[in-house]
């Protein structure tokens, strides 16, 4: 029966997807006892070859220092330790996720897994998120748990070690925009609409407001029942602010010319009404006056229309700093 179970076990441990050796702690280096075809895979030589090689053989001193002093403290300690491996090999950066465990005496079992190709894909997803401004969230329904990518953290404003929740972005969100935002959350999140893009303010726990632009997509069960959420967020605080100084500038222009526009027509009906007075014409004159005053009223209440698009008006606002001269016009 123990033969079995260690036939089996052997069988296991040269099957595993990841690397495994089984390593003997000597006083400043390590022997190779037995290893796996993943393992030898990770040292590019054949496992055969691999038995019985001291760790000296195979590592840089620096490197086998390292990885000694985890095995001796794995040892000391009497349970796994994890750890990651850094090598900078000709072909490129290495990367292993790795784990030690003490199987008796001397010796440990180490087993671990070449991650360089994920670490280097998220490495390169960070980047794009830092050079578009964008963060990526992935919200899973069932368990309300939450993660926020590195660049997600840094346009909210979060710290790297603050736990991620849904309750922590709702707070965040700028009190004018709260209620639109959850409800759309609400709607996608229960299946009754579609995810669409969505902008709206946050307010950083340091104050600053931001303008930001969400998108997400729901993953469904088989049955259509919502139960993960993912998307990106992209600060847009520069686009916004651009368009509002255009329309602003528009404006602008559009009260230049009502002003204009105004200073031609009252001039304009004030001197026909002149000249309709110097001929007599008394009731055209006035009928001109009456009209030249409607006009200018009309082109007035329009301007300040506008104008309180870029800033209310408020009571005492538009009056005079001095009292209008009706009696000395050329003064």
């Amino acid at each position: 029966m123990l033969d079995d179970v260690t036939g089996a076990a052997i069988g296991l441990f040269m099957a595993l997807e990841d690397g495994a050796v089984v390593l003997e702690v000597l006083d400043d280096d390590l022997r190779i006892v037995a290893v796996n075809p993943a393992m030898a895979a990770l040292f590019g030589i054949d496992a055969a070859s691999l038995r019985g090689r001291l760790g000296s053989e195979l590592y840089p001193p620096a490197e086998l220092a390292d990885v000694v002093r985890r095995a001796r403290e794995t040892l000391a300690g009497g349970h796994p330790t994890d750890y990651e491996a850094v090598r900078e090999l000709p072909q490129g950066r290495r990367v292993v996720r790795a784990s030690m465990i003490p199987v008796g005496g001397d010796r440990i079992l180490a087993y671990g897994r070449d991650v360089s190709d994920q670490v280097e894909a998220t490495r390169k997803l960070e980047e794009l998120e830092t050079l578009a401004d964008i963060g990526s969230w992935d919200w899973n329904l069932i368990d309300d748990t939450l993660q926020w990518s590195a660049q997600y953290r840094r346009i909210i404003g979060l710290r790297e070690d603050e736990p991620a929740s849904m309750d922590r972005v709702l707070e965040l969100i700028h009190p004018d925009d709260l209620d639109r935002v959850t409800g759309r959350i609400d709607l996608v999140s229960s299946g009754r609409d579609v995810v669409r893009g969505v902008t709206y303010r946050v307010v950083r726990p340091d104050g600053e407001v931001r303008v930001v632009q969400g998108r997400g997509e729901v993953v469904t069960d088989d049955a259509g029942n919502p139960i993960r959420m993912f998307g990106t967020v992209q600060d847009v605080t520069d686009v916004h602010r651009a368009e509002e100084d255009r329309q602003r500038l528009q404006r602008a222009i559009e009260g230049q010319r009502q002003a204009l526009e105004l200073n031609d027509n009252v001039v304009q009906g004030l001197s026909a009404a002149w000249l309709a007075f110097e001929l007599g014409q008394v009731d055209e004159g006035v009928a001109l006056v009456r009209r030249t005053t409607s006009d200018a009223q009309e082109l007035v209440t329009t301007a300040l229309r506008e104008a309180a698009r870029d800033e209310p008006i408020g009571p005492g606002d538009l009056a005079r700093a001095a009292p209008a001269n009706v009696e000395s016009p050329d003064r």
